[in-house]
């Protein structure tokens, strides 16, 4: 299965294209001679989910660590810093 072909994919409307002419050019019982050109679809379908998921979770990560330094929360790569710096004065002070 892939998502509806009438949705708006920038990226695919090539293969898009090509499935389309594909299943309408074959015979009911011949579509299955289509599924390189649907591969290939997929594999396009694929790779834009991915890039889109990328920039969801780019955003979610910016404003994740924008609301937990309002809440005065910190990171915990700058937890641990500042954890070890309390050591490194701890330890300089004995």
């Amino acid at each position: 299965m892939h998502p509806p072909l009438h949705r708006p994919h920038p990226d695919c409307q090539e293969a898009i294209k090509a499935l389309e002419h594909c299943q309408n050019t074959r015979h009911w019982l011949n579509v299955f001679k289509c599924n390189t050109v649907k591969a290939e679809l997929d594999q396009c379908f694929r790779k834009e989910k991915q890039e889109m998921l990328k920039k969801v979770n780019e955003n979610w990560a910016e404003k994740e660590e924008i609301r937990m330094r309002e809440m005065g929360l910190v990171s915990w790569e700058e937890h641990r810093r500042l954890e070890k710096e309390k050591a490194d004065a701890a330890g300089k002070a004995k």
